[in-house]
Formats: C-alpha cells, sequence, structure tokens
C-alpha cells in the first residue's frame, strides 16, 4: 500500500449559522478548527464571516432570519425546500 493510499480522507465539518452573531462564531470555530485540521473542509449554512474563513456556504443564513410565527408559517413552503436541499446535499 502506498503513502497516499493510506492517507485519511479530510475531515468534513457542517456547519449551520441562523443569523449574523452565529455567523461570526462559526467563523471563529473554522479557524480554530483549520488550526487543528489543515485539510478540513466546511460547508453549510452562514454568511460573509463563515465565507471568509473557508466555509462554502450552501446558503446564506439571512435566508432564516425570520422572527415570529405568522412570518415564519408565510415563508414555511421556502423553509422546507431549503431543509430538503441541506439534507440532500449534507447525505448525498
Amino acid at each position: 500500500m502506498t503513502a497516499a493510499a493510506a492517507a485519511p480522507a479530510p475531515r468534513r465539518f457542517l456547519l449551520i449559522a441562523g443569523e449574523a452573531s452565529g455567523d461570526l462564531l462559526g467563523a471563529g470555530l473554522i479557524r480554530a478548527l483549520r488550526e487543528r485540521h489543515p485539510d478540513a473542509e466546511f460547508a453549510g449554512i452562514g454568511g460573509d464571516a463563515m465565507r471568509k474563513a473557508g466555509c462554502q456556504t450552501w446558503f446564506d443564513c439571512s435566508e432564516l432570519a425570520l422572527m415570529g410565527l405568522v412570518e415564519v408559517l408565510r415563508h414555511l413552503p421556502r423553509l422546507l425546500r431549503l431543509r430538503a436541499e441541506f439534507r440532500q446535499r449534507a447525505l448525498g
């Protein structure tokens, strides 16, 4: 077996930030994890801070920034589509 064949696959991390403060915390987490795992891959839902830290954002966290039951119900079809696509990307 060659050294390349025996090398472990890079770690993959899936992150979700629901709003701006979570985006900042997620970016800090990405930077900290990258110190321990330089070849790690990051993907999920985030904003500019997570993108700049190296996360491949499938959706912007602004799409989740809803307040109150009425607003959530009004956007429920879009949220369900987003959830289905997120799940497909995460598991597929």
